[in-house]
């Protein structure tokens, strides 16, 4: 679906989601011309190595940070293997949370202090800072900010993206909880 849209829209550049995944075959299929020029907005931690904070100790930290992801996430990384390999005829060169280094730069949303070191980053980082900088007088807030304002306590309560198939699992609990107290609760599904 991507291919298709991008071939009706020809852009010059593509801006990807660090989660969203079909930036690998997109990277991996490109032309010589290396054309669209694909970006990645890190609204996330980035996941290049290294994974664990510089400091007393890295040398043991590091790898095994490095072994209790793949620990982890090795499961996740063989389907993506099989995939790339199934949709572009090619090996997945990186594991699978590394796929951004593999795209032409990463336009980080926060400063350079918030992120551990990388001497020798595998593609240009860039760091943007926040996505806006908008004020009230340029988007007034939502009639119920006041509600929020005035609250002594807000309490956010999601179950996340993906598991919302059973809101008995968090979201009602939580409501139960609170009900009889001054909290203002916010509930948000994915």
């Amino acid at each position: 679906g991507l291919r298709d849209v991008m071939d009706l829209a020809g852009p010059d550049a593509v801006l990807l989601d660090p989660l969203f995944l079909a930036g690998i075959p997109l990277l991996l299929t490109r032309g010589p011309a290396r054309r669209p020029r694909v970006l990645v907005l890190g609204f996330l931690p980035l996941t290049l190595p290294p994974l664990a904070p510089p400091g007393f100790g890295w040398s043991l930290r590091e790898p095994a940070t490095q072994l209790a992801m793949k620990f982890a996430l090795g499961p996740v990384n063989r389907v993506a293997r099989h995939l790339t390999e199934q949709l572009t005829g090619q090996l997945l060169p990186v594991w699978f949370t590394e796929w951004a280094s593999l795209s032409d730069g990463i336009l980080q949303l926060t400063c350079s202090g918030f992120e551990y070191p990388r001497p020798t980053p595998p593609c240009p980082i860039h760091f943007v800072g926040p996505p806006s900088t908008s004020t009230t007088t340029q988007f007034p807030l939502p009639e119920w900010w006041a509600h929020v304002e005035q609250a002594r306590s807000v309490i956010h309560v999601t179950q996340g993206t993906v598991a919302n198939a059973d809101l008995d699992q968090v979201i009602l609990p939580t409501i139960q909880a609170l009900a009889d107290t001054e909290h203002l609760v916010v509930v948000t599904t994915g």
